[in-house]
């Protein structure tokens, strides 16, 4: 399965345009600085058809910084195969040296008229973790969702006998990110090196020569692939995930989370994914941000999904109190910060809750 991280990656001339995730054929995203709802719904039109086998999907998509040059990478795994992709717009195909286009097939009706793909069989074939999405089709595409970025706000700082306290008097939702998850499930970091993403793709050249490298060694990718899905699948929840599972069960929070490692769901939690299409439709989670105290975020580097700002549209009187080593940029004047780790946090609340 595959983690939900933020990448920063550097500022360059080029641009990694957009990761796609699938988990048991649902379809969410991660953006990063995806212009427009046209491009979005291409992409999503391109590569989001996944078959209700389909148990993990991965994808990027990458561009040139002149823009002349655009690929696809993407994996997906289904009950018997795993496969790799990737897909070139016509000006990369056409630069591409003779015997690598003859890797490539055509395919009509599509944006990106040109393809590449590689299986091989899975040896032990995965069971869904999730089994309410099996056979769930994607998402009909949504406009871009505003974030909430407060930018050069500066938070109150808290400790973490504030926070037990706030936790047992008010009514508080929590909102997971990456770092509840960082000391077990590796990172988007870890992985995207290992796929040969450097700043060398933003050049045309550079983009070019990737391609033909991916296209002659295929198994690679597969195997680099495969083995950071392990170390997510057989991840366990961390303390601070199980400290919060009996935090909110006890209390009856909500748990919104923009994680698909499945680690919240191993402590008995159902929490409710941060994609627009899933809060906004949520009644019941409406009528809740209406009545609600606190938003305490945990490991959540920025409001990616936007319920952070959606949040505060509902009920702009919500106070937003962030667990993270950093401070983050949806923090304002009247916001509060615990800064520290993730775990050692939670440890100190839950020592607190015994009492």
């Amino acid at each position: 399965m595959v983690p939900v991280v933020n990448v920063q990656w550097p500022r360059s001339e080029g641009r990694l345009v957009s990761r796609f995730f699938a988990m048991n054929s649902k379809i969410f995203k991660q953006q990063r600085r995806l212009t427009g709802f046209l491009r979005l719904a291409r992409l999503f039109t391109l590569f989001l058809v996944c078959s209700v086998h389909c148990l993990a999907s991965m994808s990027w998509h990458m561009e040139s910084s002149d823009k002349k040059y655009q690929c696809i990478l993407g994996f997906k795994e289904t009950k018997d195969k795993t496969e790799v992709f990737l897909t070139c717009n016509k000006n990369l195909y056409n630069n591409l040296g003779k015997e690598t286009k003859k890797l490539f097939h055509y395919v009509p009706f599509s944006w990106f008229k040109y393809e590449f793909t590689y299986a091989e069989s899975v040896k032990e074939p995965r069971q869904p973790v999730n089994k309410d999405l099996v056979g769930v089709k994607p998402n009909t595409p949504v406009p871009d969702a505003k974030k909430l970025v407060v930018g050069e706000g500066t938070p109150q700082m808290m400790s973490a006998e504030q926070l037990a306290e706030i936790l047992a008097n008010r009514h508080v939702l929590f909102y997971t990110g990456a770092g509840i998850s960082a000391s077990v499930v590796p990172a988007m970091a870890q992985l995207e090196p290992d796929l040969g993403f450097t700043e060398d793709l933003y050049r045309t050249e550079g983009l070019k020569q990737y391609v033909e490298r991916a296209t002659r060694n295929p198994q690679q990718l597969l195997c680099i692939m495969a083995q950071f899905q392990d170390r997510c699948a057989n991840a366990e929840p961390t303390e601070a995930h199980r400290i919060l599972a009996k935090i909110s069960q006890e209390r009856h929070f909500t748990l919104i989370t923009e994680n698909l490692d499945q680690l919240h769901q191993k402590t008995g939690m159902s929490p409710i994914l941060a994609c627009l299409n899933r809060y906004q439709s949520n009644s019941a989670l409406k009528d809740e941000l209406l009545k609600l105290d606190v938003i305490v975020t945990v490991g959540l580097n920025s409001d990616e999904s936007g319920f952070l700002a959606y949040a505060l549209l509902i009920n702009p009187k919500i106070l937003i109190i962030s667990l993270n080593l950093v401070k983050t940029n949806y923090l304002s004047n009247n916001d509060y910060w615990v800064k520290g780790d993730i775990q050692s946090i939670f440890r100190a609340v839950d020592a607190l809750w015994k009492k």
